[in-house]
């Protein structure tokens, strides 16, 4: 199974609700969601996306206690509780996750725990200490499901023993400060997971997607407009950076973004096979080729977003005892 974990931006949550159709077809996706910023119109949009997978019968898994410092809920947890309610009485499949690390409060865990009404997950971020009294608290709780473990706690044989299931969770995408830097390095290695964490004992894998863990707020036009690509190759996955030229002093927008476009539409001349699968790719040639239907840089992420997880459903095709829905 694999897990790709969402920070509830309005682009990421419309990612979500148009892959809905291809994540049924999969059965190997299951969502997870970070929620960021708070307000209602934010909330409301959250609430619609998990509903929209609730149901057509999909899973997705939400985290109630976000980590991000820039978020609105960091250390604000009970700024959630009433959202919460409202998921644990509507959307049956919806479970849920806290995150879990040096600085948790025990209390705090059992609280989540013994107030969650559905399906449950814990995600380690880094070694907690208290450790084997959780596992023991556990033991008796049948809605558990099982443990993400961030890849430095994985290396190190964390949870290795545990005996529900295992995820491993790792940021893959490269973060460059600005978008011209990709111009010196444009194509790399991304990922093996979807190939090698049943070897490595684990029952599925997470990650970032093309977006990365670190979170930006959006801010104005960069001097060089990036496109992000993942694909397979060798048994791997890469991603492929498509570039508009640098611009010291902004350009026109719909003039940068052709310009990337152009890049990728080279680079799917020498790769056709992404087309069998991919509508996002169609769709990005759509609008290089439409002169009059420009887009913007947020639906160039989402484009990228879709692509990744129509190429995760097309790379996790094929039946195997590993990708068992989980419920």
């Amino acid at each position: 199974m694999y897990y790709p974990i969402f920070r509830a931006k309005q682009y990421e949550l419309i990612t979500i609700r148009e892959s809905i159709q291809k994540l049924k077809i999969s059965g190997k996706i299951v969502p997870v969601l970070e929620p960021v910023k708070s307000g209602k119109n934010s909330l409301n949009k959250m609430f619609r996306c998990l509903n929209e997978l609730n149901n057509e019968g999909l899973d997705s898994i939400f985290i109630v206690n976000p980590q991000l410092k820039q978020g609105d809920f960091y250390k604000k947890v009970n700024d959630l509780s009433e959202f919460i309610e409202k998921l644990q009485s509507e959307l049956p499949h919806v479970s849920y996750a806290f995150w879990v690390g040096d600085n948790t409060c025990f209390q705090d865990l059992k609280d989540f725990i013994n107030n969650t009404k559905g399906s449950f997950y814990l995600f380690h971020y880094a070694e907690f200490n208290e450790i084997e009294e959780v596992l023991e608290f556990l033991k008796d709780k049948k809605n558990f499901v099982g443990h993400f473990i961030i890849n430095e706690l994985s290396d190190q044989q964390y949870l290795v023993n545990a005996q529900k299931k295992r995820i491993t969770l790792k940021d893959n995408f490269k973060r460059y400060d600005a978008n011209e830097d990709y111009r010196h390095e444009d194509d790399h290695y991304f990922s093996n997971e979807y190939s090698k964490f049943t070897q490595n004992n684990f029952d599925g894998f997470s990650d970032y997607l093309t977006i990365g863990s670190q979170y930006k707020l959006g801010g104005g036009t960069p001097n060089t407009i990036a496109i992000h690509l993942t694909y397979e190759a060798q048994a791997c996955i890469r991603v492929k950076h498509c570039l508009s030229k640098n611009y010291e002093v902004n350009q026109d927008v719909n003039a940068m973004i052709k310009e990337a476009l152009d890049e990728l539409k080279d680079f799917l001349d020498e790769n056709p096979q992404i087309y069998e699968y991919s509508n996002a790719v169609h769709k990005f040639m759509e609008y290089r080729n439409d002169l009059e239907n420009s887009t913007n840089l947020a639906t160039l992420k989402k484009l990228s977003m879709n692509h990744h997880l129509e190429l995760i459903c097309e790379v996790l095709k094929g039946d195997n005892d590993a990708f068992k829905k989980v419920s």
